[in-house]
């Protein structure tokens, strides 16, 4: 009887070494390369690889064993870039051809809210992987709500906490401009369309433990 309680309190101590011992909430930021190929438009469209940044709060718990779970909140700025063909008489056939792009910046803002169910492989490396919702901002476009799938890998340095993730979106998404009319009536824009696909290093340090 001892031997078995001595077994299960052995059990239960290796499992607290091994999982995050403490609920914490910290501040996090992001940096992003959104891949060329997350622009989806058809046709001869200009691609170029651009970036994002955020910042945001987060919170994380333990769950069992080596799992924890980490949530939390944050405002996302992610550039797109598309390029409109340009065409160019060739010699005497006057046969059009193309020959480059004029691009156009649109800038994106997301309010976003993360859920990811993180692993620690070894003491100092941590396997994530999860969803997040994001909601565009700005009231002059119209997209639908984004849900991505984010996979990564991390550590810490100290306090501080690092994780390379990529994300890549679960449906593509079509942004569309409203404007007004000389005449009063409302006119939709479409813009362009895009799949989230873009690699992102994501830093965090906590400011609370409990």
């Amino acid at each position: 009887m001892r031997k078995g309680i001595l077994v299960v309190l052995l059990f239960i101590s290796s499992l607290s070494v091994f999982s995050q011992s403490k609920f914490e909430m910290g501040l996090t930021t992001e940096a992003s390369w959104i891949m060329k190929n997350e622009l989806t438009m058809s046709g001869h469209v200009g691609e170029k690889d651009s970036w994002g940044t955020g910042l945001g709060l987060y919170a994380a718990l333990p769950v069992w064993w080596r799992f924890s779970l980490s949530s939390g909140v944050g405002l996302r700025y992610a550039q797109m870039q598309k390029g409109t063909a340009i065409y160019t008489t060739s010699g005497d056939s006057e046969r059009s051809v193309l020959s480059g792009y004029d691009f156009t910046q649109y800038d994106r803002y997301y309010t976003v809210v993360p859920l990811n169910l993180n692993f620690r492989v070894a003491k100092s490396v941590m396997l994530s992987g999860g969803i997040e919702y994001c909601k565009m901002l700005d009231k002059g476009l119209k997209s639908d709500s984004e849900y991505n799938w984010a996979t990564g890998i991390g550590s810490h340095i100290y306090k501080l906490k690092w994780n390379i993730k990529y994300l890549y979106g679960f449906n593509e998404h079509q942004v569309s401009e409203y404007y007004t009319e000389t005449d009063g009536s409302q006119q939709t824009l479409k813009l362009y369309r895009y799949r989230t696909s873009r690699v992102q290093l994501n830093l965090s340090y906590p400011l609370w433990s409990k």
